[in-house]
This record gives C-alpha cells, sequence and structure tokens, in this order.
C-alpha cells in the first residue's frame, strides 16, 4: 500500500512538472507570438516606406529620367529637326546655366491647346531645316517644350504666354520678340539675337530639391508618404534647423528600425529552437 502511495505520487508530482513546463512552454510562445505581431504591424509599413526612398534614390545616384524614355545624349544630337525636351531632360541636353557646351538652343514654350502656337509649328520645323542645311556649322539647335505636362521648366522661366521662344547662346538667354515667319527668325538665330537685351539664366533645382521630387514620383501611390514628403520638403523650404533636426531623427529612427528587425530574426530563432526542443522532448516519449 504504502510503494503503491509513493508510486501514485510520484506520478502526480511528475504529471504535475509536466503541466507546469507545458504551461510555461505555451507562456513563452504566446509572449513571443505577441511581441513578434507588435513588432510587425509598425516594422512592415517603416521597412516599405524605407524601402521605396532608398531605392528610388539609388545610393544617391538616382536618375531623373522616366522608365521608357528615350534619352538623347548633347554629343548625338543632329539639325535638321525638332528636338522634344522635357523637365528631365531640359538641362541635360541644352546644359543652359553650365556652359551651353552642347550648342545655341532655340527653344519654342508651348501648349498644344494654343492656336499661335499650332499655326507657328510647320514654321518651327521649316527653321529646323533651313537651320541644318544653311548654318550647320554655327551650332544651332531648334527645340520645343510642352508647358502643359512639363511645369517645372515653365516655372523655372516664368512663362506666362504661348508660344514664348527664348535662344540659349553665348552663355546668355534672348526672348524673341519679333515677327514668327521664317526668315525674321532664322535672322534672330544667326546674328540678329547680338542686338536684343540678354538675360540672365535662371538656374535649375537645387540638388535636393531634384532628389525630393524624385522620391515624390517613387512613392505617389502611397497617399501618406506622399502626404509626408510634401510636409518635408516643406520644412526644408521654410526651416532649415528644424530640417537638420528632422533629418538627425530619421537617422535614429533607421538605426531603431534595423535593431527591431534584427530582434524579431533572434526572436524568431528562439522560436524554432524552443520548436525543435519540443519535437526532441516528443521523440524521447
Amino acid at each position: 500500500t504504502q510503494s503503491f502511495s509513493k508510486s501514485q505520487a510520484q506520478s502526480e508530482g511528475n504529471f504535475s512538472l509536466e503541466q507546469s513546463s507545458s504551461r510555461n512552454q505555451r507562456t513563452r510562445t504566446f509572449l513571443l507570438n505577441s511581441c513578434k505581431m507588435r513588432i510587425s504591424r509598425w516594422i512592415q509599413p517603416a521597412a516599405t516606406a524605407l524601402t521605396i526612398i532608398l531605392s528610388s534614390f539609388s545610393f544617391l545616384g538616382i536618375s531623373t529620367i522616366a522608365a521608357g524614355e528615350e534619352v538623347i545624349e548633347p554629343s548625338k544630337v543632329s539639325g535638321g529637326e525638332v528636338i522634344e525636351l522635357t523637365d528631365d531632360t531640359f538641362e541635360h541636353l541644352t546644359q543652359a546655366s553650365t556652359g551651353q557646351t552642347t550648342g545655341k538652343w532655340f527653344v519654342k514654350f508651348y501648349a498644344p491647346w494654343c492656336g499661335h502656337c499650332k499655326s507657328l509649328a510647320p514654321v518651327w520645323d521649316k527653321l529646323a531645316d533651313v537651320v541644318a542645311a544653311e548654318h550647320a556649322d554655327t551650332g544651332i539647335i531648334i527645340a520645343k517644350i510642352d508647358n502643359t505636362k512639363h511645369t517645372e521648366i515653365r516655372a523655372r522661366f516664368g512663362i506666362t504666354g504661348f508660344p514664348t521662344l527664348k535662344y540659349f547662346a553665348d552663355r546668355k538667354m534672348y526672348t524673341y520678340k519679333g515677327k514668327r515667319d521664317l526668315e525674321s527668325l532664322t535672322e534672330f538665330v544667326t546674328s540678329g539675337y547680338t542686338d536684343a537685351e540678354p538675360e540672365e539664366i535662371p538656374a535649375p533645382p537645387a540638388w535636393f530639391e531634384t532628389k525630393v521630387k524624385d522620391v515624390r514620383k517613387a512613392v505617389e501611390s502611397y497617399p501618406v508618404l506622399v502626404n509626408l514628403i510634401r510636409d518635408f520638403e516643406h520644412i526644408i523650404m521654410m526651416r532649415k534647423n528644424a530640417a537638420i533636426i528632422l533629418c538627425v531623427l530619421g537617422a535614429i529612427f533607421a538605426l531603431l528600425l534595423v535593431y527591431c528587425i534584427h530582434l524579431l530574426r533572434v526572436l524568431r530563432k528562439i522560436e524554432k529552437k524552443q520548436a525543435d526542443t519540443k519535437n526532441d522532448e516528443k521523440k524521447k516519449k
């Protein structure tokens, strides 16, 4: 009887230990899963945002040329055709504010709906042919830019009416205000522009402004991120000191994000190790 009682007590004790071990295991698993879920809830959106921003910067060497857009190198620009410029290619091709080493550019700022622009279109095409045939050695290039699509260039040069004709030559800018016939335009680009009043060329957007614009394009399908980028851009323009503080906080946030991702991986390893230990115990039983 005593032996049976001891055996029963020992069995009950073992059962109690197993129950306690099982409860501890369930508690640890629950805490791990809860912690993992809490971290994942805010890490995933943050990681997505960070990935988008970093990929758009391409290690601070981001290209501003739209995907699928054909890019003409300045050295390959030839006469006889009207070059179509965009917000992204304008400075790259004309080098308007960086020496104008690609030639003299006569640019038509136009809008497709403008009646005067439509009337000028065939004359503009003929001007490109005449320049290529009769003045090939002058380096004159005829171009145009649709300011209904490319509004950044419109804002940069203060275009308020269409068509506006500007000639970039001798590191200056000249606004054409004469007749819009072939003879007058040809005379202006070959020599007449020297009688016009030269203007200073507006500087292109700063490097940082360009990068912010590119990031804005990259996150345009994420309304929350678009608003954050817009607010950040406003801070940069209005409050420089606040922008510096914001950048420092952003760096701290990035470090915390990396740490949390590392912590999540560690928790997953612990969870896997515990699961393996549990399986080994079952096999032994």
